[in-house]
């Protein structure tokens, strides 16, 4: 039975034709991978799907019938649901209350009833392994809890077709497998879902079939046990992509960055204990772990966010003292942190203004006026060097795709010159072209000199770039390795706590 049809869809916007007469069928019980890299057109039909656009001409048919949707109410009436990568939690309020939303149980006198509010929201976050309580309020709660927020939500409204928008990105590895094992369930009962990702392994793991957009045209339509991967990203970037291997550097020099016995005292997410490690000029330090290990923690910490409870902290063998992201940059130090959205981007700011950032007091006149040729010089040389795409200098970087917007956050902290560069999930909700680009860039800024420490939680990247490597668990690191001796079974292994090695880095 064909669950959702999709004939001839076009979409304009002014200068660009974002779908391009796609067409595709959704079957009851099936799990479709929609690919492609960021402007393919994945979030315009998306959202011609959920009724935030409408297409320009083509149609619509649920279940057999032709349906328009002039807003979101109509395509949740006709059991479709989005489970958004850009979470879009109310954070003053409970869990409960979020997942409910817009459907709460009441009382006779036509007050929400909490308790019965309580366990429905308990019953749904019991699907997917439970863990959270759903009288906490959600803005407490860390990035991966959120998520799983997110989807309970999408879960409560009996839906029969499910959009998953990069749904394990804050996802542990156990949380993704539960999330597998709910949508397992969710085909035998007949839901379809259409699952949008930037990450290969899991469409070959969980996807029926896979189809591809690229620049707006659909250009694959294969099932996973047909085709090879790397058919696949030839398909989604127009060109092979080519596996980076760690670069060599001079493992003979004095360090310039020294952490000794680092502990923190655990008071904004996951205490870290005894942490201990070196990096030297032109090294790739690979920190990774389960969600919730605490890596991106050691960041915060390294940045002057996270209070330290204990430990040392040396710059070319002078102790420092690093209490805010200030005296971070001071000490040659620069941070491009995990949630890109929140803490990374200034939405409502042009590419320009968000890349000058740290240079405002170069760029600005006697009369704290901004010298705007001088601003602009500065985001044009980075634009240019970086291969930023944007449709001009004052266009919106909220407008930018994932990989644009990761660019000029790179370029405004190299700016400051920094000899350590902190990057937390460097990639995260990238597609596959602009990952490629991102991680050359990161060799780049090794090879040039600069010592550098990316935090993942993708295993591959870890292995495409360290040169050594600290596999945290439960705030401590559990073993080491460097990248001759590693490999993606020994790292998941010490990621769940099986000690493996005690090699150095």
């Amino acid at each position: 039975m064909k669950r959702l049809e999709i004939k001839n869809i076009v979409k304009t916007f002014p200068g660009v034709r974002a779908l391009d007469n796609v067409s595709l069928d959704l079957h009851a019980g099936e799990v479709l991978g929609l690919l492609g890299e960021n402007g393919a057109g994945k979030s315009t039909l998306a959202k011609i799907l959920m009724g935030i656009y409408s297409p320009d001409s083509g149609e619509l048919r649920v279940n057999g019938e032709p349906v328009a949707f002039g807003n979101p109410r109509d395509a949740k009436t006709c059991g479709i649901t989005m489970i958004h990568q850009e979470l879009s939690l109310m954070e003053n309020m409970s869990v409960m209350e979020n997942i409910l939303l817009g459907s709460e149980p009441t009382t006779k006198l036509g007050t929400v009833d909490f308790s019965a509010e309580y366990v429905r929201a308990q019953e749904v976050l019991d699907l997917l392994g439970g863990g959270i309580d759903p009288a906490a309020k959600a803005g407490d709660l860390g990035v991966g809890a959120q998520q799983k927020v997110e989807i309970a939500r999408a879960l409560s409204q009996n839906s029969q077709v499910f959009l998953m928008d990069e749904a394990t990105s804050s996802l542990s590895s156990q949380e993704i497998d539960r999330l597998f094992e709910l949508i397992e369930d969710l085909k035998k009962n007949g839901a379809s879902i259409i699952y949008i990702t930037h990450r290969l392994d899991e469409v070959f793991r969980i996807c029926d079939r896979m189809v591809v957009l690229r620049n707006g045209k659909l250009v694959g339509d294969v099932k996973p046990a047909e085709v090879e991967m790397n058919d696949v990203v030839a398909m989604i970037a127009g060109k092979t992509v080519k596996e980076l291997s760690p670069h060599r550097f001079n493992p003979n020099t004095e360090p310039i960055l020294a952490v000794k016995g680092l502990a923190t005292k655990g008071q904004t997410g996951r205490k870290l204990e005894q942490i201990d490690f070196e990096l030297r000029p032109g090294e790739i330090l690979g920190v990774t772990g389960l969600l919730g290990a605490g890596k991106t923690e050691l960041c915060r910490a390294l940045w002057g966010i996270e209070p330290l409870e204990s430990g040392e902290i040396y710059i070319d063998g002078a102790r420092i003292n690093i209490n805010s992201p200030q005296t971070a940059i001071k000490h040659g130090l620069a941070c491009v942190p995990e949630d890109r959205h929140t803490h990374g981007i200034i939405p409502n700011m042009d590419v320009v203004r968000n890349i000058t950032l740290p240079k405002l007091e170069d760029v600005c006149a006697m009369n704290h006026l901004v010298k705007q040729q001088q601003e602009v010089s500065i985001a044009r040389h980075w634009i240019d060097k970086f291969r930023i795409a944007a449709s001009s200098y004052r266009q919106l970087i909220k407008n930018l795709s994932g990989g644009n917007q990761q660019k000029v956050i790179l370029s405004r902290w190299l700016q400051t010159e920094p000899r350590v560069f902190m990057i937390d999930e460097p990639t995260r909700g990238i597609d596959v072209g602009a990952k490629e680009e991102i991680r050359k860039l990161i060799q780049q800024f090794a090879e040039e000199g600069m010592a550098v420490i990316i935090f993942s939680c993708e295993v591959d990247e870890i292995l495409a770039l360290a040169n050594n490597i600290l596999v945290l668990y439960k705030g401590t690191i559990m073993d080491r390795y460097t990248c001759d001796e590693a490999d993606k079974e020994k790292i998941l292994a010490s990621a769940m706590g099986v000690k493996q090695t005690r090699g150095v880095a």
